[in-house]
Parts: C-alpha cells; structure tokens; sequence
C-alpha cells in the first residue's frame, strides 16, 4: 500500500454482540456456541504518510460491514498516499468460511 501500511487485529466479539447472537435466530444456542458464531472483531491501525506518528483507528464488528481503502474521499478508510489507488481494497466477513477477507482492488 506505498509508504502507507496498515497493522490488523482480531479480538473477541464484544460481549453484548455475543448476547444478540444467542438471543437472535440461534434457538437454543448457550452463550458459548454464540461466542463462536459471533464474528470476531477487527481493528485496523493506520499508519499513512502524511501521518506515520498518529495512526487512524477503525473497528469492524459485523458481517454486514464491508470497508473500502485508498485515497477517495469516498472510502470508507481513506489514506493520504499517492501511491494508492482511489480504491485500492475492500474488507469484509465471509459468512462462508467465517473470516475477514482482504480483496485487493474494487
């Protein structure tokens, strides 16, 4: 991503994302099983150019969120670096394999 660079993690479901899990369509599901159907949360750390000693923070909590990254004011992370693309990838939860997805272009 150029001179930009991006440090992800994954963390826990917050835990009143745990109890809608167990509380929506999961009839039956304890709080456990709904702990692991719960997407994990991802934290996005951006180091930009411009801004290398003060990175942007972004979370990402639900499979229906989908982040676009590059330099358009119309990204949803949008980072200060000629070398990127308007629109240079996208995150998002793929409910199939239940993982964040990084896809390069968009």
């Amino acid at each position: 991503m150029g001179e930009s660079y991006i440090v992800t993690n994954l963390c826990s479901p917050e835990p009143e994302i745990v109890q809608e899990y167990a509380l929506n369509g999961n009839s039956g599901a304890n709080q456990t099983d709904a702990s692991s159907l719960a997407p994990p949360k991802l934290k996005l750390r951006v180091f930009s150019v411009s801004r290398s000693d003060q990175p942007d923070l972004f979370c990402c909590q639900f499979e229906e969120q989908e982040v676009v990254i590059g330099r358009s004011p119309n990204c949803d992370i949008r980072v200060d670096d000629e070398l990127l693309s308007k629109m240079q990838a996208s995150i998002s939860f793929d409910l199939a394999s239940r993982e964040w997805v990084l896809q390069d272009g968009y």
